[in-house]
């Protein structure tokens, strides 16, 4: 019959020497530190499949295997629940992880009422670690202005080869939550793993597909990001910041279903990659999705560009939301930024659509603006019937951008009403109400049937 204990577990497992499948309890109102099988894992190695339960009331520092694992020790697959009412700090494996370090596939779970700190493996992994495939699940936090539901799939930190599992976090409900695909940071050439992370429910839910910021030539992973029902929710498809070499995924990201709080709008933002790229940044080729209530404001690759940052070829779909901004690569991009050929499918709300950035050099883009060594992409705009009464603010000809009627069966541009709307804009009428506002172009008899893909 398993005993509380505060604390458990000060020698070393080493050569091939295997932990036993334990389950340790933690004591209420106590400061409690557990681990599954020694303090530290050594040579090849391994830790058994381990239960750690924390005190309720308590502080607790749950160890799935070891605080330490080195060489090539392999951690077991271990649960760790948080105790309610407490402070958790969950470790599906260790403190730490190097030389080839392997993680379990640990599932961690948060308590209720408490402030949840869940890492799938380890709080730094170096080396040439490698996280498990873990299950997180935040549980109920405390609630308060404070972040009190945090968890990263792998590790606090990633460095020099370390590379992330196929991880799957739950957000829990809270005030601040976020959630990290791998690590709080990436540098050196870690690699992010392909993650699944569902947003809970909160004042704010954070998704980070694979790191806080990643660093040198950091790679991210093909992840898939969905929001919770939160009143806002903030998805990166990568990483809050992207500098250096880094290289983003393929990502797919889908609005949550909004949240309400005393009669506020519930806010959609997702970028495809980054908030911020910098240097020679790349994006993925990501896929957004936008959220049926409130607002929602889509980048295909970050909010900012600038540097040598470049932007994938994204398709951004916006929700039945009223009101909806697409960026196909940015919001701001400056330097020697790049973007990408993008695709941007309308909804049945106002859509405001740029197909590159909303500026571009500090300047308001329009078909017609300098954008000095910013280049430009190819891009798609799609309209279907029922699309609503839309603009596009950045229609270029000159980068081959395309308006796709080819839902409405439109054959030559003497199906759709092309007229000037006497501000220096052309209005294109699909139907009597459906339309689409090219935003500065003033004469609508420059364009051409090469402007759009016809049925």
């Amino acid at each position: 019959m398993p005993k509380p204990v505060p604390d458990t577990q000060i020698g070393s497992l080493t050569d091939h020497q295997h932990g036993t499948s334990d389950t340790l309890i933690g004591v209420d109102d106590a400061a409690n530190t557990l681990y599954g099988d020694a303090f530290a894992v050594l040579d090849h190695a391994s830790g058994g499949n381990d239960t750690l339960i924390g005190g309720a009331d308590a502080t607790n520092a749950l160890y799935g295997d070891a605080f330490a694992m080195h060489d090539y020790a392999r951690g077991g697959n271990d649960h760790l629940f948080g105790g309610d009412g407490s402070t958790n700090s969950l470790f599906g494996d260790a403190q730490s992880m190097d030389g080839h370090s392997r993680g379990g596939n640990d599932t961690l779970i948060g308590g209720d009422g408490s402030i949840n700190n869940l890492y799938g493996d380890a709080f730094s992994m170096s080396g040439h670690a490698h996280g498990g495939d873990d299950t997180l699940i935040g549980g109920t936090g405390i609630g308060g202005p404070i972040a009190d539901i945090s968890l990263d799939g792998d590790a606090s930190e990633m460095h020099d080869h370390a590379h992330g599992g196929n991880d799957l976090l739950i957000g829990g409900t809270g005030a601040f939550m976020f959630l990290v695909g791998d690590a709080g940071t990436m540098d050196g050439d870690t690699r992010g793993g392909n993650d699944t992370l569902i947003g809970g429910t909160a004042s704010t839910d954070n998704l980070f597909g694979d790191a806080q910021a990643m660093h040198d030539h950091a790679r991210g992973g093909n992840d898939t990001l969905i929001g919770g029902a939160s009143q806002i929710n903030v998805l990166y498809g990568d990483a809050q910041v992207m500098d250096g070499d880094t290289r983003g995924g393929n990502d797919t990201l889908i609005a949550g279903p909004g949240l309400s709080i005393a009669g506020s709008v519930p806010v959609n933002a997702l970028m495809g990659d980054a908030f911020q790229m910098d240097d020679n940044a790349r994006g993925g080729n990501d896929l957004l999705i936008g959220g049926d209530t409130g607002i929602n404001s889509l980048h295909g690759d970050a909010r900012i560009m600038d540097g040598n940052a470049r932007g994938g070829n994204d398709t951004l779909i916006v929700g039945a939301a009223p009101v909806n901004d697409l960026y196909g690569d940015a919001f701001s991009m400056s330097g020697n930024a790049r973007g990408g050929n993008d695709i941007l499918v309308s909804g049945p709300g106002t859509d405001h659509m740029w197909g590159d950035a909303a500026f571009i050099n500090g300047v308001a883009a329009s078909p017609t603006a300098p954008t000095g060594s910013v280049v430009t992409g190819a891009d798609t705009f799609v309209f279907a019937p029922g699309s609503g009464n839309d603009d596009i603010n950045d229609f270029r000809q000159s980068d081959h951008d395309r308006i796709d009627v080819r839902a409405y069966g439109f054959h030559t541009l003497a199906d759709m009403t092309i007229t000037a709307d006497g501000g220096g804009n052309t209005r294109i009428a699909f139907d009597a109400n459906d339309g689409v506002t090219l935003v500065g172009i003033a004469d609508p008899h420059i364009l051409h049937p090469s402007d759009f893909l016809l049925a």
